[in-house]
């Protein structure tokens, strides 16, 4: 799943979003969001492509920053 998540409105820049994908597997459910916002209509246009690239494909590979999920000192 893909789609336009954090959209709010750059008083220089206009309607800005960031891509954020959702991958499930069996056991395990990993999310990537883009580090920089896209305006909105870039974004749109992009999840639409990646929609249509992952439709029917079982595996897929995404280049992305691991964030870790362990806890920090203070919990």
């Amino acid at each position: 799943m893909a789609t336009c998540t954090s959209k709010y409105k750059d008083p220089s820049e206009g309607v800005l979003a960031r891509v954020s994908i959702t991958a499930i597997s069996k056991k395990m459910k990993h999310n990537y969001i883009e580090s920089r916002p896209w305006p909105v209509r870039d974004c749109q246009a992009f999840v639409k492509e990646i929609v249509n690239l992952f439709k029917g494909v079982s595996e897929a590979c995404i280049s992305a920053y691991f964030i870790s999920d362990s806890k920090n000192e203070k919990g």
